[in-house]
């Protein structure tokens, strides 16, 4: 169902103003476009890339004593939190964070590890415990990304309901952060949309018209 880009960086910034102009595909599959083409792009022929994909908590364990930086990044700023997000591997996502990776961090695009993870190769269970994961290590749901991509709003298309009403919607955050708008329904509206009745009423009930 998501599509699934693995081009060189160039062509994913170019993805951004293209399928922007056109609107030719979901705020998803352009989320997912872009941060597949960043992961691929930062793990090729990299050592340390390389050991976060293949899980050799070992191998990182060793980089790191020789002074690797946890939160080094690609040129592209992907970091190895992203990169174990993106392919589902929650083990390394949470040694990763227990050495010190900023779930805060974004690459070129305002993208963050949490939405790697929410369009990356997670199976369900496995994509909703890195959600839990990065939110409790600060990544933000409410921040769109260049491409106006909200981890919230997918969050709720994918109904992860028991993270979503565990979230913080006070007056500094409010429920409605997505602009009310054609492009930015309310979150009630985004979950009745989704079919999401469970959410659409939960967020209803907090003024999220």
């Amino acid at each position: 169902m998501k599509l699934q880009l693995t081009k060189s960086f160039a062509v994913s910034v170019g993805l951004i103003g293209l399928m922007g102009a056109l609107g030719c595909a979901s705020q998803e599959k352009q989320a997912t476009a872009v941060a597949s083409s960043t992961s691929a792009s930062a793990s090729g022929g990299d050592p340390w890339f390389a050991s976060v994909r293949n899980s050799d908590i070992a191998v990182m364990q060793g980089m790191i004593d020789a002074g690797k930086d946890v939160n080094s990044s690609s040129p592209n700023g992907t970091t190895a939190l992203m990169a174990a997000s993106r392919n589902g591997s929650v083990e390394t996502a949470k040694w990763l964070l227990e050495k010190g990776a900023d779930a805060t961090l974004l690459d070129v695009t305002g993208q963050s590890a949490l939405v790697y993870a929410l369009v990356g190769n997670a199976s369900p269970l496995k994509r909703e415990q890195l959600a839990e994961m990065l939110l409790s290590a600060g990544a933000n749901p409410f921040l769109y990304d260049k491409i106006g991509f909200q981890p919230l709003v997918e969050m709720i298309e994918l109904e992860m309901n028991q993270v979503v009403m565990k979230l913080k919607f006070t007056s500094k955050k409010p429920c409605d952060l997505v602009e009310t708008s054609p492009q930015r329904p309310s979150l009630a509206r985004v979950a009745r949309r989704a079919e999401n009745i469970q959410l659409a009423e939960f967020f209803e009930k907090e003024g999220c018209w």
